[in-house]
């Protein structure tokens, strides 16, 4: 009788390969799917899961212009300021406080255009003043809204001396389009404004009152608004320099200015003046707030605006010319004179020697 024992493997399987492991991921049976919630509806228009989908872009912020040392966005309270460019336009909002701690020396630029400055009024009560703000630039446009401001805007009491604020504005040849629309009480305006070849216009603070001096090549090339014109009366005027005196309307509680006693002697040593120069431009003076500026529209494109270019450019060359021929004129004139001269001398000379020789012709 043979028993088989179970616990010794069979000798047929003991060449056999190793069963696999079971497989954990195959599906349970049937009856434990049963007992699982069903699955949520497939719909296409809820689109891919979210748990793969990337995330949504944030919205787009919208961009301020940009602000830069020649074109700033907010109104800037400065001192012993300077701005100075080729090319670039300078615009922008300036609070000009004379009284305002600068930080460092004033520049040496600032001390140069201070000398040259005062050349333009000449001697005076005032002495050498500094320049609390500077404006430049050679070939750029100037667009500038200034104001002259007091730390306190309170009335000051009479016969306290003003606190004059010093600006100069210069381009070569471009525009120059400014508003000085306040001027705080205890403060006066002294500003210089320049251009080359480049049309000036100048809205002054309806309380200026002083002198304002003009310096061109043409006086017809100066024109007064409504409001400005009411306030004004000349002083002097030639066929380059005009002097006018704006007066302010008086208001109460504010000092009547002293009037002008005479040309050389234009107003206060404290008060408001004006000193604008051109060669080739034009200038438009008003007052801010109560004139209107309105720039006449562009018409016939840009075959209009080139001939209006080259017409400027040839009668700026025909002057030119014209002062140059006037030079060589007076060169030649002085020349025939002295050629006129040397032939009587080489004349008179030849006249003696020939008088000499018949005085010597010895007699027969």
């Amino acid at each position: 009788m043979i028993i088989a024992n179970n616990n010794e493997p069979d000798t047929e399987l003991k060449g056999a390969p190793a069963l696999p492991p079971k497989d954990r991921s195959r599906p349970p049976p049937s009856s434990q799917l049963d007992q699982l919630p069903p699955p949520p509806p497939y719909t296409p228009a809820a689109g891919p899961s979210t748990s793969t989908s990337p995330p949504p872009r944030p919205a787009p912020v919208p961009r301020s212009p940009s602000s830069t040392i020649f074109r700033p966005q907010n109104a800037q309270t400065v001192n012993h300021f300077e701005v100075f460019s080729k090319h670039i336009p300078i615009e922008g909002t300036y609070l000009i406080d004379p009284t305002l701690p600068s930080v460092g020396p004033v520049p040496s630029t600032l001390r140069k255009q201070r000398r040259k400055r005062n050349k333009a009024w000449g001697k005076d009560a005032r002495g050498i003043t500094d320049i609390n703000a500077s404006f430049r630039t050679r070939h750029g446009a100037i667009s500038l809204d200034l104001a002259v401001v007091a730390e306190s805007p309170a009335i000051p009491a009479p016969g306290t001396p003003k606190v004059p604020a010093t600006v100069v504005v210069s381009t070569r040849h471009g525009r120059i389009n400014l508003n000085l629309f306040e001027a705080q009480p205890g403060r006066s305006v002294d500003l210089q404004v320049e251009s080359r070849h480049g049309k000036i216009t100048l809205l002054l603070p309806p309380t200026y009152d002083g002198p304002l001096l003009f310096e061109t090549r043409n006086a017809g090339a100066v024109s007064f608004l409504p409001a400005f014109a009411a306030r004004t009366r000349t002083l002097r005027a030639s066929d380059r320099e005009t002097l006018v005196v704006c007066t302010a309307p008086e208001e109460p509680g504010r000092p009547k200015p002293t009037p002008p006693m005479s040309p050389s002697q234009p107003g206060p040593d404290d008060g408001d003046r004006v000193f604008v120069r051109t060669r080739h431009g034009r200038i438009t003076i008003g007052i801010s707030g109560l004139d209107r500026v309105e720039e006449a529209p562009i018409v016939g494109g840009l075959l209009k605006r080139l001939g209006e270019l080259l017409e400027v450019g040839g009668r700026a060359f025909g002057q030119y010319v014209e002062a140059h021929a006037a030079v060589l004129e007076r060169k030649l004139s002085e020349k025939s004179v002295q050629i006129e001269k040397a032939l009587d001398r080489q004349s008179k000379a030849a006249d003696r020697s020939e008088s000499s020789l018949t005085t010597r012709r010895p007699v027969l």
